[in-house]
């Protein structure tokens, strides 16, 4: 495992932990990001760090590539793509894509596909983590939910409500940023009920009197 990336320590942390008590919004690899107008800002994370959720740890130099990309510099050269197809074109391979799909199972009428992750991203989109369906990635084939087979085992059924009812959503004609909010919701919601899951907010949140370094402490793997 790298120790250090350019002046960043880098962390594994428990994921589904974050996931869980602070951050239903946390990805795979994040740092600090003092940008106000950031989507889910991350402002626990240290500064002098990089977190990595550690089942992912075995993808950390592709996973940091795509982190400190320089998306400007890109759009020069692709001025008619956006941020997602830039990414596609700087770092998917070409040639034959390996078998990715593990297992297919049912749920109502949607289709579970479970895919390693890392194929997908090494060879589709940068961007495809935990799980999607065909209104966000256009990959996907219709009424199909992948989900990411490097996931805990226990946050499966939480990810797979999010994609179906997110998807639901879009399809009554609810735009993906909505969606995706309200899916959050119903998602913290289901981890409430299910595990115990709780959130800064909370009536009762267990860590409310921690500082940011004790609470960063409380997430290390």
């Amino acid at each position: 495992m790298i120790k250090k990336y350019k002046n960043y320590k880098i962390k594994a942390v428990n994921g589904f932990l974050i996931r869980n008590f602070l951050d239903i919004d946390f990805g795979i690899l994040h740092r600090f990001s003092p940008n106000a107008a950031e989507f889910s800002k991350k402002c626990y994370i240290p500064q002098s760090e990089i977190w990595v959720d550690a089942p992912f740890l075995k993808e950390i130099d592709f996973l940091l590539k795509i982190e400190f990309f320089d998306s400007h510099q890109a759009e020069k050269k692709f001025p008619k793509f956006k941020d997602r197809e830039i990414l596609k074109k700087v770092f998917c391979e070409k040639g034959s894509l390996p078998e990715f799909r593990r297992k297919k199972t049912k749920k109502g009428k949607y289709d579970i596909v479970f895919v390693n992750g890392k194929t997908v991203r090494k060879f589709i989109d940068p961007e495809f983590i935990f799980g999607g369906h065909s209104l966000v990635y256009d990959y996907i084939p219709k009424n199909e939910i992948w989900i990411d087979s490097a996931a805990d085992k226990n946050e499966i059924p939480f990810i797979l409500e999010h994609e179906i009812f997110e998807s639901e959503l879009m399809k009554s004609g609810k735009k993906y940023d909505c969606a995706h909010e309200y899916a959050n919701a119903k998602e913290k919601e289901l981890r409430f009920e299910k595990i115990g899951a709780s959130y800064p907010g909370f009536e009762n949140y267990p860590f409310t009197k921690f500082s940011n370094r004790k609470l960063a402490e409380k997430f290390y793997a």
